[in-house]
């Protein structure tokens, strides 16, 4: 049995404090219908294949596949028209993806739009406390969507960075060498997507590879780095 959550190290110390078996695959779905396991199989087989145990398993709704360019206006053009038409409350929807990236990409966009979320990137984060977090956001859209209006936005979040670290504008940021920084963030995000699929690991490498990025195009000052390390630690 493997553990999905944040700290899958914590579990694994549970496991062996009580002496439970390690050797239990948990297949069993006692959340959707037959039907949507049954599609959820064909985007991401498990072995062994998840069942519908639940007391929902024989709804007799039938999913639906519809074909979008991106989640959010999949969920923009499909989803949310769907839900309003049938009259049901956002509390009672939930959005699978198959990584917090993507759920992280289209939170931003639900929340200006009023809808009222719980999961990864539903509420926006006090600067004080979770510095990375806007950034790391940010960036988890723009690895997703890959659209350069975004940088604006990460520039902007990039400079608040900076403001709250050292109480300083920094005018080297609007220049080449912030252009240069920015995209390495970039391809940062990108690297620890691809090598990282838990959120912790990921939160933790991004904040240590970043502060050295913005360090080295002399954006921040060394003893900024562990604001931004504790940061990650904090959420």
């Amino acid at each position: 049995m493997s553990f999905a959550g944040g700290r899958p190290d914590l579990m694994d110390d549970f496991t062996s404090e009580i002496s439970a078996r390690d050797d239990i695959s948990l297949s069993g779905n006692f959340r959707c219908s037959d039907s949507i396991v049954s599609l959820a199989e064909t985007l991401q087989p498990r072995k062994p294949e998840m069942s519908a145990v639940g007391e929902d398993r024989d709804y007799d709704f039938q999913p639906v596949w519809r074909q979008s360019a991106t989640p959010f206006s999949g969920l923009e053009d499909y989803f949310l028209p769907e839900v309003e038409a049938r009259g049901i409350d956002w509390g009672e929807c939930a959005i699978l993806a198959p990584n917090f990236y993507i759920l992280c990409a289209i939170a931003p966009r639900l929340r200006d739009m009023g809808i009222p979320l719980i999961g990864p990137g539903a509420r926006p984060y006090k600067k004080s406390n979770h510095l990375i977090a806007s950034l790391a956001e940010e960036m988890c859209s723009y690895i997703e969507y890959s659209d350069p209006r975004m940088i604006r936005t990460i520039r902007r979040r990039t400079r608040e960075i900076i403001e709250n670290c050292e109480s300083r504008w920094n005018p080297k940021l609007f220049t080449f060498n912030g252009d240069l920084a920015i995209a390495r963030i970039a391809a940062l995000a990108r690297r620890l997507r691809d090598d990282n699929p838990l959120v912790r690991v990921f939160l933790e490498k991004f904040a240590s590879e970043c502060a050295s990025i913005m360090i080295d195009h002399e954006l921040l000052v060394e003893s900024s780095r562990k604001l931004l390390e504790d940061s990650s630690a904090s959420m």
